[in-house]
């Protein structure tokens, strides 16, 4: 709250051009990231809350929305870069053959295990208000909500909300 204080009286007084304001969003998760790790808390939750937290509290954000381009940007990258060697990885494990074990557990993680964690998180709803899909749900339009839910390991799973 005190960095979305800050940036916003740095833009109210015009003491910070836009690029600068910028630069602030972009260092807010990385300044949250290495708090948390000098302190010893969970890095990745304190970056998100601080994120969230900025996100709710800075009206410049809500105003300029060029304001996180820079973050978005970066976070982009920074997800092409990761995603880049993961697939490097991946080569250097498949050079040494393949086992159908994987094949078994990647078809696994594709289908059943992204859908069970969203249909138990779907008991003791209203079945007329729910209806969930896995995976890249088909809800478009005014009247769909889609919510993701992140399960373990970075895999994701989507439901759509229908009013």
């Amino acid at each position: 709250m005190a960095a979305a204080w800050f940036v916003d009286r740095s833009r109210g007084r015009e003491l910070s051009s836009r690029r600068g304001r910028q630069i602030a969003t972009l260092f807010l998760p990385a300044l949250l990231f290495g708090v948390a790790e000098l302190i010893g808390a969970n890095a990745f939750i304190a970056a998100f809350v601080g994120g969230l937290v900025f996100g709710a509290a800075s009206t410049t954000l809500a105003e300029e929305r060029d304001t996180g381009d820079l973050l978005e940007t970066s976070a982009d990258l920074l997800g092409f870069v990761v995603w880049f060697f993961f697939g490097g990885l991946l080569l250097l494990v498949f050079a040494g053959g393949l086992k159908w074990q994987w094949l078994v557990i990647a078809v696994l993680a594709l289908t059943l295990l992204r859908v069970i964690p969203v249909a138990l998180a779907m008991l003791g709803r209203d079945s007329r208000g729910a209806r969930w899909l896995s995976s890249a749900g088909s809800g478009h339009g005014p009247r769909h909500d889609r919510v993701r839910v992140a399960g373990t390991g970075g895999t994701r799973s989507e439901f759509t909300v229908h009013r």
